[in-house]
């Protein structure tokens, strides 16, 4: 596999994340062109690896559109309205991949962000760097089989500071689980404090004169039903193609060959929503 890009950064490591850190206090350059782009993603570790292909690049190059993909391993809408303030951005669309994301209260690694101040959040960036660095000196003298790291099987991430998207390194161990079959989704009963943080976040995104996109990305973890719902009730398009034959490597996460099968469904669903030329 080749190496990443220049434009590359470290984000992810042995189950540890600092992309939430990078991105709230602006680590790494990223805020020119999450400002610049037209359509914004947000979600988690699933959004990511769905868009692991090329998918996206060819269909936002072939309709002239710049977007940002910001999804981080277990993240909320808390981040996501924090970055949106931190960069000034005001896309024409913003897509939500919805799996537990609008919520109304913060997971493990955004919450590290948020109550970081940037000098607390620069060292643990620094730490985590000089650490990975150790285990790959040891590895020139302690072999491992290409692709894993030190501890064996765990994921190595690199991210685009240019668009968002992660570069897998190292995906951990592949047990090839598929995912079931599609079922037509139905409204279910949501915590209400869900509903008003999905509110707030529609509002914020209208503010900045965007609009909401709810999507579902497939896995073994049972969010379909739960993503319709808080798509009804905001009244916005719900983007879930029928892709059959999915496999994850993990149960959560999309192989790369299901994964631009899906991502072609997914953006071919999204295609009504996008912003018009004269919009952007």
């Amino acid at each position: 596999m080749p190496a990443p890009s220049p434009d590359h950064f470290l984000s992810v490591s042995d189950f540890a994340a600092v992309d939430a850190l990078v991105y709230l206090h602006e680590l790494e350059d990223v805020c020119p062109p999450i400002r610049a782009a037209d359509v914004l993603f947000f979600g988690d570790s699933r959004l990511q690896f769905a868009f692991r292909t090329d998918a996206l690049k060819r269909f936002s190059s072939q309709r002239g559109l710049r977007y940002y993909l910001l999804g981080f391993p277990l993240g909320t809408e808390l981040l996501a309205l924090e970055i949106l303030e931190n960069c000034d951005a005001r896309p024409s669309l913003v897509v939500v991949q919805e799996g537990g994301y609008l919520i109304g209260r913060s997971k493990r690694f955004d919450r590290l962000a948020l109550e970081s101040s940037a000098s607390r959040a620069w060292k643990i960036r620094f730490e985590f760097l000089a650490a990975y660095q150790v285990r790959r000196h040891l590895h020139r003298w302690l072999p491992h089989p290409v692709g894993y790291d030190l501890a064996g099987g765990l994921r190595i991430l690199y991210r685009s500071r240019l668009d968002g998207g992660w570069w897998v390194a190292a995906a951990g161990i592949d047990r090839n689980i598929r995912v079931p079959a599609p079922m037509r989704p139905r409204r279910v009963r949501l915590p209400e404090s869900h509903l008003q943080a999905a509110s707030r976040f529609q509002a914020e995104v209208a503010r900045r004169g965007g609009k909401l996109v709810i999507a579902h990305v497939p896995s073994t973890s049972p969010t379909r039903d739960r993503a319709y719902t808080i798509a009804s009730f905001l009244g916005v398009p719900f983007l879930d193609p029928r892709v059959d034959n999915l496999v994850t490597e993990d149960g959560m996460h999309l192989q790369r060959e299901s994964a631009e099968q899906f991502a072609r469904e997914l953006l071919r669903e999204l295609e009504p929503s996008l912003p018009k030329q004269r919009d952007l």
